[in-house]
């Protein structure tokens, strides 16, 4: 089901007239269009094989019963796949759908659910979302504001965020003697572009030098100066909060344009609860710039030391396809999810091939779990996306789907068997990989 057209024609190529070939996937757990993969490879592998014979599977192993049910409600409203009906295991489990608007009452209740699952089992807790920007402020506030463990295995991970990584560049300017490095970051702290700044890094060999070719009154020269005035009060060992206040300012400033700029594919992925959560790790603090180079040193390596059994898992929906949890939470039931792309919808037949992939996207989330599901939306995605007739021709609304949830805890939830962890999936090595050689 992950195969590209061009991978499809190498394989009939592979077979030759032989017609002899033999595949296994799941149409239902087709997600990646936007590499060109398309439901219709799968679909039409026994047109390209004549007298095939399809076989489907009817056991899902690892949910309950009650999950089961509940994506084949999900699924079946999808017309692009080959129908079949999943039986689930009879098994304790538990289900629950949190109507949450507030972002910070949705991490509370994360990690109130994390912080009641002992240590040793955390590990098989998976934080879900559709969308990477779902996991920035989740990180942070897990890095800066518990003693949680976790692993961001697709997502923004802490000070990976616009306003960390200004801030991060802003700290070792005191203390860096040649910084005409820093010339092409001026962007941030300054009114001029990205490709300005550029240009001043490729003129100038030092802040000094780009300095005296300015006019002395001009804003250009106003924000430079505040840099200057940053620079002696960092050398001075003065508190960040009081060094680099003025600096902060133009930042906000450089973050407006950057939303202004960027408003049709940025302006709902700036995150507001994030920026306010990194001003206060980075400007209201007592600590000096060496201090603060320290502690974010010292987070850095906090996390590069979370790994094992007792380390909450955070990935895309996407990236967590192959793996399983026993506690599944879905953070991002909201506006930005489905994404309907419809931008990029120029007909009835892709939108409705965009929205089949979206409730795909949702029933690979909700059938990563083995034993309880948590599913967050904000009261906008049923009310205004999901809806029946919002997007035809989908039939069954999916807040009527997903309202059928039982919410009832089963009586003792407490004594559920004990489940060995899977195996590390192929997936989950190349993405290992893939992060250590970041680091």
């Amino acid at each position: 089901q992950d195969q590209s057209p061009t991978f499809i024609e190498i394989e009939k190529l592979i077979a030759g007239d032989t017609n002899k070939m033999k595949a296994m996937g799941d149409s239902d757990q087709t997600l990646f269009n936007f590499r060109g993969i398309e439901t219709y490879n799968m679909l039409e592998f026994k047109n390209h094989y004549k007298n095939s014979v399809v076989t489907t599977l009817s056991y899902n192993m690892r949910c309950p019963a009650k999950i089961v049910d509940i994506s084949n409600n999900l699924i079946q409203n999808n017309k692009l796949r080959y129908e079949k009906y999943l039986y689930g295991i009879e098994k304790p489990h538990y289900l629950e759908m949190l109507e949450i608007s507030n972002k910070y009452d949705v991490i509370n209740s994360v990690v109130s659910i994390i912080r009641n699952t002992p240590e040793k089992e955390r590990g098989s807790i998976g934080v879900l979302y559709r969308n990477v920007r779902a996991s920035g402020l989740l990180s942070t506030y897990l890095l800066f504001k518990t003693n949680i463990k976790f692993s961001v295995h697709s997502g923004i991970r802490p000070f990976s965020d616009l306003l960390s990584r200004a801030m991060l560049v802003l700290l070792n300017l005191p203390f860096d003697e040649d910084n005409r490095n820093f010339l092409r970051k001026l962007y941030y702290f300054t009114p001029l572009t990205k490709e300005q700044a550029l240009a001043v890094y490729e003129k100038y060999n030092t802040l000094q030098e780009y300095r005296a070719s300015l006019s002395p009154n001009s804003k250009l020269a106003k924000a430079v100066d505040d840099l200057f005035d940053y620079i002696e009060m960092g050398k001075a060992f003065k508190p960040v909060s009081i060094a680099a206040k003025t600096v902060l300012q133009n930042i906000y400033l450089y973050y407006i344009n950057f939303i202004n700029d960027k408003i049709v594919e940025a302006g709902d992925m700036i995150d507001y609860e994030l920026f306010e959560i990194v001003e206060e790790f980075f400007m209201r603090t007592d600590k000096t710039v060496p201090q603060l180079i320290g502690l974010v040193t010292e987070y850095i390596d906090k996390m590069r030391s979370h790994s094992g059994n007792d380390c909450v898992q955070l990935s895309t929906i996407h990236s967590a396809k192959g793996t399983e949890y026993n506690k599944v939470c879905i953070i991002d039931l909201n506006k930005n999810f489905p994404n309907l792309r419809h931008g990029e919808t120029t007909t009835e037949e892709q939108a409705q091939q965009f929205l089949e992939e979206e409730v795909r996207v949702l029933y690979v989330g909700i059938t990563r779990t083995k034993k309880e599901l948590y599913i967050y939306n904000d009261g906008s995605a049923f009310a205004d996306v999901f809806r029946a007739d919002a997007f035809q021709p989908i039939n069954n609304p999916l807040s009527n789907i997903l309202k059928k949830i039982d919410n009832n805890k089963p009586a003792d939830i407490t004594n559920i068997p004990e489940v060995s962890m899977p195996t590390m999936s192929a997936l989950d090595k190349l993405l290992v990989g893939y992060k250590r050689m970041g680091e």
